[in-house]
């Protein structure tokens, strides 16, 4: 097409095979034929090859990745259009016998040129920040339930009885000093009980910085609009803030909370008792949800949660 004299040139479909320290580009044009033969770019390099080779009509496309956001942030303002792929159905999409940095690149683009790409929802900045702490949080819990876990298991190898309470809490450290134990158990125990008072605090932080976000912009709104469902609280509400992100079509009709179901269907997919987020990858990955006070759907089931399924 020739307007004043200027051609614009075709848009072309870009394939980014992202690794570590470098990434292998390709692309083709909109009749599956190379336009952009593969190379590898190594990212000391890689702004200055993208702002000097990509075109302001070029669609770009890069498998989920933990270094995903920061490539689609920086391509976004130069380029057409930027899609984020699902790694997990796109090998099921395009199996190769052969794998190589290469072919990836020239299979991503070729899929973005039939359409066929099957791509995951790029959330704001705030989104991921709010899914970073959550999973940090998660994180520290799950290291916390590993050494209470690990305590547990010297009772029963010992055929111990713990006294009445918290066999883990800190009132029982004086107990656990004085047991019979051989020297290699004595001192696990000591450093599982060392983590536990150290993860403590960590977790009781973690807790505290959610409840502040819970108040504050652009949070505040919505998370109040949760916890008013039964079986959610602040952690809850933020929990799934984090997994499904803006909600205000929701809370604009409070009685029509089953449009969560379409909400959760793009970004996240909803269970009583569990939250499957989208996690760095760009999978979905299940975890319990735990707001303090035992799982989400443990007891009285959340409607909100019951309208998502």
């Amino acid at each position: 097409m020739e307007q004043s004299g200027i051609t614009e040139e075709p848009a072309r479909f870009v394939g980014l095979d992202v690794h570590r320290r470098y990434a292998t580009v390709a692309a083709v044009d909109s009749k599956q034929q190379v336009v952009l033969t593969a190379r590898r770019i190594d990212f000391e390099h890689f702004e200055d090859w993208i702002r000097k080779h990509l075109r302001p009509n070029d669609a770009v496309t890069l498998e989920a990745t933990s270094n995903a956001w920061y490539l689609h942030d920086l391509l976004a303002p130069l380029v057409a259009s930027v899609t984020v792929a699902n790694p997990i159905q796109v090998a099921l999409i395009a199996k190769a016998r052969v794998k190589t940095d290469p072919r990836d690149a020239l299979t991503l683009a070729r899929l973005l040129a039939a359409g066929m790409l099957p791509s995951v929802w790029v959330p704001p900045a705030e989104v991921r920040e709010l899914r970073a702490l959550v999973a940090h949080r998660r994180r520290l819990v799950k290291q916390r339930t590993q050494a209470r876990n690990r305590l547990r298991a010297v009772l029963f190898r010992h055929n111990l009885v713990a006294p009445p309470g918290e066999v883990c809490g800190s009132g029982q450290r004086g107990w656990w000093a004085g047991l019979d134990l051989p020297a290699s158990e004595t001192v696990r125990v000591r450093h599982d009980l060392t983590i536990l008072d150290s993860i403590e605090p960590l977790v009781k932080e973690v807790d505290a910085e959610l409840a502040r976000q819970s108040s504050l912009a652009p949070w505040s709104e919505q998370a109040a609009f949760l916890v008013q469902r039964p079986g959610i609280g602040v952690q809850s509400a933020m929990h799934l803030l984090a997994a499904i992100g803006d909600i205000h079509p929701t809370i604009r009709r409070p009685a029509q909370v089953g449009r969560l179901r379409r909400i959760g269907s793009q970004r996240a997919q909803l269970r009583p008792g569990a939250l499957w987020r989208s996690d760095d990858q760009g999978g979905a990955t299940r975890h319990p949800v735990d707001d303090g006070r035992g799982r989400l759907g443990g007891g009285r089931k959340s409607p909100l949660l019951e309208a998502a399924v």
